[in-house]
């Protein structure tokens, strides 16, 4: 449920949320996928409601990034605090793991001039 209310969300609050687009956002998920996905399964952390889809741990680990604090972040991305510093964990370790990877497009760039002009509003 908190996985549909995220992306029904309307850009701009999306993007005050979550510090870019919804499509850069997007396609973060699909860059850090492979490497976050059954991180928690592997080592028999399986949260009891099952596994917590991508998109809310990379949206929480970017909350948490941007100095959100746990006790907001874990009840809004429907998780428990436990789970939350567990996929802080597994997100550090593969964003370290992969920086070379990403690949700053123009989009992305025009996101962080949109952080630029909103901390100096």
């Amino acid at each position: 449920m908190a996985q549909k209310a995220m992306f029904k969300q309307r850009e701009s609050l999306f993007r005050r949320k979550y510090p870019m687009s919804k499509k850069v956002f997007r396609k973060l998920v699909d860059k850090l996928e492979p490497h976050i996905q059954n991180a928690g399964a592997s080592r028999g952390a399986m949260p009891p409601g099952g596994a917590i889809p991508v998109d809310l741990k990379v949206g929480a680990f970017l909350r948490w990034m941007a100095g959100g604090s746990y006790l907001d972040i874990a009840p809004a991305h429907a998780m428990s605090t436990v789970s939350l510093f567990r996929i802080i964990d597994d997100s550090l370790k593969a964003v370290c793991a992969h920086i070379g990877d990403f690949d700053l497009t123009d989009e992305t760039i025009l996101d962080v001039e949109f952080l630029r002009k909103k901390s100096t509003s």
